[in-house]
């Protein structure tokens, strides 16, 4: 395993990406569908946030100060509602890109790699389920103790 300058990742990740066709298509179904979400979301704030908010402000302020306040409200507010779904979506996708890179690297591993890396999974899962239940065991021994200041 060779390690390499952290400023570097970034510039690996994008020649990885280029030189990996097979991975475009995931990566422009996020861009759409991200691009899809802000259009969307400001079309539905413009319409119907913008004028609402407009009118209420323009009872405590002159009109066209009004309207130009809240242009740049409703604008806030579509980037922090993309930016929101973004945070919610990032994280779903980079498990889809990262499965899909996972899945390519290692389709050129034998049988026995496989199974290895199988067993070893199934020892890890084993080995979580009795730590879970050695602290269920151990919650319920100290409950009394911790019921007492």
């Amino acid at each position: 395993m060779v390690l390499h300058r952290s400023e570097s990742y970034p510039i690996r990740g994008i020649a990885y990406l280029i030189r990996h066709p097979s991975l475009w298509r995931q990566i422009f179904c996020g861009l759409i569908i991200m691009i899809l979400v802000s259009i969307i979301v400001s079309i539905l704030l413009l319409i119907f946030a913008f004028p609402v908010q407009a009118n209420c402000l323009s009872e405590y302020m002159s009109d066209w100060i009004a309207w130009i306040i809240n242009f740049f409200l409703t604008l806030f507010e579509i980037g922090i509602t993309v930016l929101v779904f973004s945070s919610l979506f990032l994280a779903y996708y980079m498990n889809i890109i990262f499965d899909a890179i996972w899945r390519q690297e290692t389709m050129a591993t034998n049988r026995e790699e496989i199974q290895l890396t199988s067993s070893t999974r199934t020892a890890c899962i084993k080995s979580f389920l009795i730590l879970i239940i050695f602290r269920v065991i151990l919650v319920v021994l100290t409950f009394p103790l911790n019921l007492i200041p």
